[in-house]
C-alpha cells in the first residue's frame, strides 16, 4: 500500500515542472505583447527627453 502512494506522489515532480513552463511561457506572451503595444510610446517619451538637450 506505501508502494502504491509513493509511485503516485513521485508523479507529482514531473506535473509540477510542467506547471512552471506554462507559467514562464505565459510571463513570456504577455512580457513580448506588453512591449510591442507600449514600445511606440516608450519610444515617443525618450527620443522626446533626448531632443530636450538639442
Amino acid at each position: 500500500m506505501s508502494n502504491l502512494f509513493f509511485r503516485i506522489g513521485g508523479e507529482e515532480s514531473g506535473q509540477g515542472m510542467a506547471e512552471y513552463a506554462l507559467i514562464l511561457c505565459f510571463v513570456a506572451l504577455a512580457a513580448v505583447f506588453g512591449f510591442s503595444y507600449l514600445g511606440e510610446q516608450i519610444r515617443g517619451r525618450v527620443n522626446s527627453f533626448a531632443n530636450s538637450f538639442e
